[in-house]
Order: C-alpha cells, then structure tokens, then sequence
C-alpha cells in the first residue's frame, strides 16, 4: 500500500469516527415538563428537574407549554423551550451545539453544571429531600421549615421560618452553639412563623422544638454552619464567579440556575 493510499484511509477513518461516535449531550430541566423517548422504546422517560439528565442517541425530547431547559455537551450549551410545546431530536440538538461558539467561560460554566447537579443528587439520595425548602418526618406530620438542615450562611443574618400547617408547636424553639453547649435563643413559638439572628461566632449551631400533629409527637431537630472570615469570603468568590457566567439565557432560568447552585453547595442568603 502506498503512503498517499495510507494517508487517505487514515484520514477516513478519523472522518467516520467523529460522524459515528456522537459527543453525548445532557439536559438540565428548569420549569415545566419534559420527557424523553428512545427510538425502538414507546415509552417515555421522564425528565427530573433539578438532575443531569442524558440524552440518549437516536431519542426525542418533548417538552411542555412554556417549559424551559439547558443542553449542553463538553463544549457548548443552549437554551431550549418556548411558548408552545416543543419536540426536539437529539441529531437536531447536536447540529444546533457544534455550531455554537466555543469558549472559556462556556467551559467553565459546564464544568460547574456537572458538579452542581452530581452535588444535588448526592443531596437528595441522602437525605430523601426535593431541592427546596427541607420537609421531615414520614409523611404524617405535615411540617416544613427554612432553611435546610445543614445550610451554611453566607449571609450576616439567618431567618429561621416554620411552618406546621395544621400540627401544634409543644414548648420552645432552642437555638443552641455547639461549640459551647449555649442556649443562643429560646422562645414559644407561633405554628407558623420566623426567627432572625445574627449568629457572631463561626461554628454549627443547632435549632429544635417539637410538633404534635393527631396525637403524633415528633421532634425537630436543625442545624445550620456560619463560616470563618476567610471561608465566607472564599465561597462568595466562588458564588460571583458562577454568576458572571450566567449570560445570554433568560432572567428566569438564570433565577433558577443561580437558586440550584446555592442549593446544591447547601448555601444560605437572607431574604
């Protein structure tokens, strides 16, 4: 074989391997419904809001009225949806993806997309919690509160809100320092209301009182973290420089893309 002959089948291999071997492309669902069918497979997936979800080759992604989503591959994202229920080809979404512009910040922003949503996921295994405000008990109690167990606040102050619906409060809320065993707060409270401190030292602080829901007693048991000087000011860094890169996509999924990432670090602001 001659070395043109070697050259021009190597370089047709190198051709057939990038058009057979498509880069895999993920979705991040930010509102509304969407769901995902495989060619040869009838029946739909469901795509899970606040996960990384795959697509899988040869499927179409249907999506609701008014939904939103991200695509994105190692390289490029997009965001998809509109006003009307949308279908889309994964051979479709991939041609749109490699005609996007490469760049940096779109690299950085995906690389902080995978690690958000396997940190969300870990979330939610382990505790059995959906993103959002905590609900605890085993589904007899109807009971929430904010914020989640084992926030860490960025912020100055923390608002403690409950809300027991139709339970009672049984004796005090206990805001506890770990560190030195002390009783920070201590009061009666409302079946539905809030609490806002200024927690001064850093430390895991601890808040719980009790609820009676039909003769059900069950005990709630919080804690939230304030940092250090030097590890809030290395968080809030990390927290600008996601948010700079939230551009070129609509207000309300930056909204939400931004609210994903306080929640998948476990991070607190006050409202």
């Amino acid at each position: 074989m001659t070395k043109a002959l070697i050259s021009v089948s190597f370089m047709l291999f190198v051709f057939l391997l990038k058009t057979t071997a498509q880069e895999k492309i993920f979705i991040i669902l930010i509102k509304g419904e969407a769901q995902i069918t495989v060619r040869g497979n009838d029946k739909p997936e469901t795509v899970t809001r606040a996960l990384k979800n795959i697509l899988p080759d040869q499927s179409l992604l249907s999506m609701s009225k008014d939904a939103r989503a991200i695509v994105f591959n190692s390289k490029a994202k997009l965001e998809i949806g509109g006003e009307k229920p949308m279908i889309y080809s994964t051979k479709d979404l991939a041609l749109k993806l490699n005609k996007m512009k490469i760049s940096s910040s779109t690299t950085k922003f995906i690389e902080y997309l995978d690690k958000m949503y396997s940190n969300m996921k870990s979330i939610n295994e382990s505790a059995g919690l959906s993103v959002g405000a905590a609900s605890r008990g085993d589904g007899k109690l109807p009971f929430t509160y904010i914020p989640d167990d084992e926030a860490i606040i960025l912020s100055d102050s923390v608002r403690l809100s409950w809300d027991n619906a139709d339970s009672i409060v049984e004796g005090k809320l206990y805001v506890i320092y770990n560190a030195e065993n002390d009783t920070v707060y201590s009061l009666v409270p409302l079946s539905k209301g809030s609490l806002v401190l200024r927690p001064e030292r850093p430390g895991k602080y601890h808040w719980t009182y009790q609820v009676s829901y039909k003769h059900m007693i069950a005990q709630i048991d919080n804690s939230f973290n304030v940092p250090t000087k030097d590890e809030r000011i290395k968080m809030t860094k990390d927290l600008d420089a996601f948010k700079s890169l939230l551009t070129y996509m609509s207000d309300e999924t930056v909204k939400t893309l931004f609210e994903d990432y306080l929640n998948s670090n476990r991070y607190y602001l006050f409202k």
